[in-house]
């Protein structure tokens, strides 16, 4: 009975052994899992932090871009107004060499009126003296009468 026992204790010590062996293989087992799990925690905490990051520069760059898009519609309106003040430059240029063009049409025709009414003058003075000078000798022949 003796050697059944002591078989058994021994059963029991290698049963106990292999439990042992295979809580402490479990715990490291276990041990393993819940650095994994931290790890992974660790790697998704990152992960949301990164995502925020991008998130963020991402509405930026949005808002730089519409900002850009912004200031090329402005640069784009003063091109416009830009061109239309240049045609408009033109036109009174044009507008400007015209009445250039008539000015001196108008001098010349100024200058030629008072060629004439010099002339006009002059000749009514050369027949005011010849109406005086005919006066005189109507009334020199008039007194011999």
């Amino acid at each position: 009975a003796r050697t059944a026992t002591e078989r058994d204790v021994n059963a029991a010590r290698v049963r106990k052994d292999e439990l042992r062996r295979d809580l402490v293989a479990r715990q490291a087992e276990r041990a393993a899992v819940e650095r994994a799990v931290l790890h992974a925690e660790s790697c998704a905490q990152a992960a949301s932090v990164a995502l925020t990051r991008a998130e963020l520069e991402g509405a930026a760059a949005t808002a730089a871009v519409m900002h850009k898009e912004s200031e090329l519609a402005q640069l784009a309106e003063c091109a416009h107004v830009i061109h239309k003040n240049v045609k408009q430059l033109e036109q009174f240029k044009q507008q400007a060499s015209e009445a250039n063009k008539n000015l001196s049409q108008v001098r010349l025709e100024l200058e030629h009126a008072r060629r004439k009414a010099a002339a006009a003058a002059a000749e009514g003075e050369t027949l005011r003296r010849g109406l005086e000078g005919a006066l005189t000798e109507a009334a020199g022949a008039k007194s011999d009468a």
